[in-house]
């Protein structure tokens, strides 16, 4: 997302200045690419079009409409960004409805943006307007004027233009919660939106940037959970725009009467940098600037030539994302003190009962394994153990010879491929869409120290779209024996390629699915980073 961006501004009117979705857009960055040092500036001005328009008699007669083209120069000098998004539309139809002379006003403004942007080596992403609310607003026909820029914008996009819709999700988002609620509106004035508007505004843009993870996301709070400091880490985030923004706008001169006056920019960027030190500070279970947690996938108890999940073939594309959060290993080697030293979390998948062909037999968890890992655990490590369906090469006895000691065990019970919706109770994974991929149930001994618990339980309620397996019971557990973390999943095959590229696996393909954001929160969590 954003690949090789550091400086990336915002340009807009009062929606863009109000600044909620651009916090939630930083937020996002800070807790889910901790390692990326990107810088979100947001020079929003209220009032400000596009196209250079204003209406006669403007707050009341004070000031007409500012022109971005004005200060455009100023900003991209003294700013240099090498990204610009822009979302203007709203102020530029006048509130009136369409008119050719005013739409090719906006339409020429923004060509004039584009090259001005092209000229400063920036790229340019276009935002199509917030929607228009006739209902609470002031300007019969408005909504369709927007309509109309916005449907242009996206035409735009077989130039070359790089645009993002947010105009279409919310028109729809708020037809859609009328016909429950008649009195629900985004913007109690019809222009400027509150939270939940800004929120569509920053997850239609993330979306557009390749964040499958919010697809089912209902609010930046909703989004922020996903990080155990995620709130606190937005409240810093907020600070720190409001401070930069002040600044960055007095700096470049704008002429807009009636704001306030920034701090002088180097003392605003030394207040900021105390900011950013408390934000980086919060998100270091998650950083790659301290130190990332590792992650051993071990091939310890598979056989050799078993071709299931190998690390550069059907698991290469995960343990290749979770290099940009953990420092990932593989390797063959037993688990001892050695191996295990510096390891957070250790990831076992459809451990192998056979050989394969003329290999060597495959190494079976012995005492020696029940120790060493038994201890890496209890001292803090996490453990992820995920089984598979019969007919996979997996060996169970002794695997659950050391799931035993942590309250749980692979049972011969199993459930096919289906799509499973997580409840958005249900702690770190909540919300998510699990696309499972057959495998046998976990057995949970509820007396046992460890306190295991089922973090997925089959909801028979949802018929397999391919199979007649289908057991009630625990299909995902975990436990937390000592100060350590062990988690059970009754499928590997949920993690390959295929499935991230919706392929499938045996001709059943499950989507939408979240499994990459699963994984990933479920080793934070093992890693003892997640609550």
């Amino acid at each position: 997302m954003l690949p090789g961006r550091k400086r990336v501004l915002f340009l807009g009117d009062s929606i863009t200045h109000a600044g909620q979705y651009v916090d939630a857009i930083e937020a996002y960055f800070v807790t889910r690419f901790p390692g990326r040092q990107i810088e979100f500036l947001n020079l929003g001005l209220p009032s400000e079009t596009v196209s250079g328009l204003s209406e006669e008699g403007h707050a009341g007669g004070q000031f007409p409409r500012p022109d971005l083209h004005e200060r455009l120069g100023r900003v991209l000098e003294k700013v240099k960004p090498d990204t610009v998004i822009a979302c203007y539309g709203m102020n530029d139809g006048i509130y009136l409805p369409f008119a050719e002379e005013r739409f090719a006003a906006f339409s020429n403004g923004l060509a004039r943006l584009r090259e001005r942007v092209a000229m400063a080596g920036a790229k340019m992403i276009h935002v199509t307007p917030p929607v228009f609310d006739e209902i609470k607003g002031k300007g019969p026909g408005y909504a369709n004027t927007l309509d109309r820029y916005s449907d242009w914008m996206l035409g735009q996009r077989a130039a070359g233009w790089d645009v993002v819709d947010l105009h279409e999700p919310m028109s729809r988002a708020l037809v859609e919660r009328r016909k429950t609620d008649p009195k629900f509106f985004l913007a109690g004035d019809g222009v400027h939106v509150g939270e939940l508007g800004h929120w569509i505004m920053a997850k239609q843009i993330l979306l557009h940037f390749g964040a499958k993870d919010l697809a089912k996301v209902e609010s930046t709070a909703e989004m922020v959970s996903a990080h155990f400091n995620g709130a606190q880490i937005l409240k810093l985030v907020q600070q720190k725009q409001r401070l930069l923004k002040d600044a960055w706008l007095t700096e470049t001169d704008h002429k807009r009467p009636g704001m306030n006056k920034g701090l002088p920019l180097a003392e605003a960027q030394a207040k900021a940098a105390e900011l950013e030190r408390q934000i980086r500070a919060l998100r270091k279970e998650l950083g790659a600037d301290i130190k990332r947690p590792v992650l051993l996938y071990t091939r310890y108890f598979n056989a050799p030539g078993e071709a299931r999940y190998q690390p550069d073939g059907t698991y290469k594309t995960l343990l290749t994302r979770l290099a940009s959060e953990f420092t990932v290993r593989v390797h063959s080697d037993p688990p001892t003190a050695t191996t295990l030293r510096d390891v957070n979390v250790v990831l076992i998948a459809n451990p192998s009962e056979k050989a394969v062909g003329t290999n060597a037999a495959p190494h079976h968890v012995d005492g020696r394994d029940l120790t060493e890992l038994t201890q890496f655990v209890e001292r803090g490590g996490g453990l992820i153990v995920m089984g598979n369906q019969e007919n996979h090469n997996l060996e169970v006895e002794h695997m659950n010879a050391l799931l035993k000691r942590f309250g749980m065990q692979f049972t011969n019970l199993y459930t096919d491929a289906k799509l499973l919706p997580l409840p958005r109770s249900q702690p770190v994974i909540g919300g998510l869409n699990w696309a499972y991929y057959t495998g046998n149930l976990v057995l949970l001994d509820t007396n046992h120290p460890a306190r295991p618990r089922a973090l997925v339980m089959n909801d028979v309620s949802i018929k397999p779209p391919r199979g007649t397996r289908d057991q009630p019971g625990a299909l995902m557990a975990a436990s937390q024996p000592g100060k350590g973390h062990v988690i059970v999943v009754t499928d590997a095959g949920w993690l390959t390629s295929d499935v991230f590229e919706d392929k499938g696996i045996g001709g059943v393909v499950l989507k939408p699915h979240d499994n990459y954001e699963i994984f990933r929160r479920l080793a934070h969590w093992a890693s003892g980073a997640l609550p």
